[in-house]
């Protein structure tokens, strides 16, 4: 089967051909030395800053904390809330069992 027919079979007539032009562009990278070490350095330095950070925190916090809702309930500071949890629980992990079995 031609593309001539399949068009004679959808339309019922001859279609008419035009000409196409097609342009295609090759992916080029262009890079040099000095510009990828600076990014990868960039990098580098942002995630080591990001880990001293959070090892800071940790240090000055003496504990880990999670984003878990539990966490939030037994650092607050409200009474209504605080008096569900037991005195001294500051929120940080692990989570006491009397908690985990709710």
């Amino acid at each position: 089967m031609t593309i001539t027919d399949v068009f004679k079979s959808k339309n019922g007539s001859l279609a008419e051909l035009v000409p196409v032009t097609v342009n295609t562009w090759p992916v080029t990278y262009i890079y040099t030395a000095s510009g990828l070490i600076m990014a990868y350095g960039v990098a580098f330095l942002c995630a080591l800053s990001c880990s001293a950070i959070g090892l800071y925190a940790f240090y000055v916090n003496n504990a880990s904390y999670q984003n878990l809702f539990s966490t939030y309930i037994r650092a607050t500071i409200d009474s209504a809330i605080r008096s569900q949890t037991q005195s001294g629980d500051d929120g940080a992990d692990p989570l006491p069992k009397t908690l985990a079995k709710f």
